[in-house]
């Protein structure tokens, strides 16, 4: 932890931006694999499906409605 913070001091005093965070593949698929495989209860899809649909926007932009 002092690493971390003696390095956030150092950033600042340089006033130099952050790094990128590294983000391998593996980190990716990995939880997404799993996600993937879970079951959702239909109670559960039914309010996704309703929050999705109330989001969406049924407005026309076109002049002959």
């Amino acid at each position: 932890m002092k690493t971390i913070a003696r390095f956030e001091s150092a950033r600042r005093e340089r006033n130099t931006p952050l790094p990128a965070p590294v983000i391998d593949q593996v980190m990716v698929e990995e939880p997404a694999a799993a996600f993937a495989k879970r079951s959702i209860k239909t109670s559960t899809k039914i309010a996704g499906l309703k929050l999705a649909v109330s989001m969406m926007d049924l407005t026309t932009l076109e002049g002959n409605s």
